[in-house]
């Protein structure tokens, strides 16, 4: 089934950038959960269409048969943040190569077995790291701190951390003066269409 939907072009494979642990020399042996540790790579539907239909209808066919459509309409809308979030994290990776002007610039998500960042690029050699919240919520300073320890484990320093939010940001995180912190606002989303 899975490799029908890929020939037929309604899924796409995501590959992970994680590469499975290795012994640090030849005699090591390592323990035993990383051995058996398999990388993951992630499916997407290639379309927000089929994304919704599986997501929302197909598994609600059944009310919809029976024509309870207050129920389907109540389920979409209890999920929908939640579903939106996805086509918000593609959205802000088209919006950061619209701001550095590198529409070639390759934008993906980065993850391993602890941890996952929305946004990992490539820029000029060095790396551009970002988180995206499609919340209610503003964004505070929290989730730059975290986004900076997940930097340290994986030993980068990034040229810059842009951070996303469909609610804006607290205080503190606008008031910091860093030319290395990016913040984008729903306002900012404009940019995409000119």
């Amino acid at each position: 089934m899975l490799n029908e939907l890929f020939r037929n072009g309604f899924l796409i494979l995501e590959k992970s950038r994680e590469k499975k642990p290795t012994p640090k020399c030849k005699n090591e042996k390592l323990p035993r959960e990383l051995r058996r540790y398999t990388v993951h790579d992630k499916v997407h539907f290639k379309s927000h269409f089929m994304r919704f239909w599986f997501r929302f209808i197909q598994p609600n066919l059944a009310l919809l048969e029976a024509g309870k459509i207050d129920e389907i309409l109540e389920i979409i809308r209890d999920d929908f943040d939640n579903y939106c979030s996805l086509g918000f994290e593609l959205l802000s990776a088209n919006l950061l190569k619209k701001h550095f002007k590198n529409h070639d610039m390759e934008i993906y998500s980065f993850w391993t077995k602890e941890f996952e960042m929305d946004i990992f690029a490539d820029y000029d050699g060095d790396f551009i790291v970002g988180e995206v919240k499609y919340k209610e919520r503003k964004v505070c300073k929290n989730l730059l701190n975290l986004l900076e320890l997940k930097c340290e484990k994986l030993k980068i320093k990034p040229k810059f951390i842009a951070l996303f939010s469909k609610s804006g940001f607290s205080k503190e995180l606008t008031t910091l003066k860093r030319d290395d912190l990016l913040l984008f606002e729903m306002e900012d989303f404009k940019l995409l269409l000119t």
